[in-house]
């Protein structure tokens, strides 16, 4: 993993985050770095919390800039937390893309989930759901855009013209 001198120390982890629907044929395989809080990726990583159920048409969305993530050293930079309060479950997540450089999109991807509910392992899943759904909710491609734009902005060699 080669980073630029300018990224800050950060927690930086690769995972594979597989989502299926249980009625659709098509999966999603994601493989890619996230720059993410232990807290975070522990959610990620846990195999016990059910997948939620992802479209067709994100998952072709999606899959369409998965590679040009990768063979340009962009990640996701995923932020989330959960609760219990008052009698519900809340959780949150915003995700971001952050490139080679450490400069991050200004573009975001949020969700929140709320369940009347207060469990703890409710409020884990809805976590999880929540950072799969911002993923979702980002605009990749005004993400990409953007970072390009500031890089240029910035006199740094930028990346690619997604197409």
């Amino acid at each position: 993993m080669k980073l630029h001198s300018l990224l800050k120390p950060a927690v930086l982890a690769g995972f594979v985050l597989m989502l299926a629907t249980a009625t659709r044929a098509m999966a999603c395989d994601f493989h890619y770095r996230s720059n993410t809080d232990p807290g975070t990726q522990a959610i990620i990583n846990d195999p016990s919390l059910p997948d939620p159920p992802i479209s067709d048409a994100d998952c072709q969305r999606f899959n369409h800039f998965a590679d040009f993530l990768k063979a340009n050293d962009i990640a996701f930079a995923i932020s989330s937390d959960q609760f219990v309060n008052s009698g519900v479950s809340t959780a949150w997540a915003v995700v971001e893309l952050k490139d080679h450089y450490g400069l991050m999109s200004r573009q975001q991807g949020l969700s929140t989930r709320v369940q009347a509910d207060p469990d703890d392992t409710v409020a884990r899943r809805l976590r999880y759901y929540a950072i799969v759904r911002a993923m979702f909710m980002l605009d990749l491609d005004g993400a990409i855009q953007n970072l390009r734009q500031t890089e240029i902005k910035d006199g740094l060699k930028p990346i690619p013209v997604f197409h």
